[in-house]
């Protein structure tokens, strides 16, 4: 039984060394443009750049996986599909996002009103 417990722990090693350096953020962006472009990857719809001036601009990086919006699931959508279903929802007050990105550095906290427009 020790052989098939070290298997376990390898192959769980294996998976969380690949996953570790990824995690899922939740933004709530605010009506309007997002002022960023975004890439059709594999993965999904990937952040390529976050402009200055975008509302996000603090809370989303670069190379960030969308992965949902609204609770629709965007992982299979192009980037042009997703920017069509964004634009659909421009006018609500609030977007909530669902990114897939690198572990933060520091804990993302709005509530400094660092972020207040």
């Amino acid at each position: 039984s020790s052989s098939i417990m070290s298997v376990e722990l390898a192959s769980s090693k294996s998976f969380a060394s690949s996953e570790r350096s990824m995690e899922k953020y939740e933004i709530r962006a605010p009506a309007g443009s997002l002022g960023m472009v975004v890439v059709t990857s594999r993965e999904g719809p990937r952040v390529y750049h976050v402009k200055d001036e975008s509302p996000l601009a603090k809370l989303i990086e670069e190379g960030d996986i969308i992965v949902n919006i609204d609770g629709q699931n965007t992982r299979h959508m192009t980037a042009t599909a997703l920017r069509r279903f964004l634009r659909s929802r421009d006018a609500q007050t609030e977007r909530v996002i669902t990114i897939r990105g690198r572990k933060r550095e520091t804990e993302m906290d709005s509530s400094s009103g660092e972020y207040s427009l």
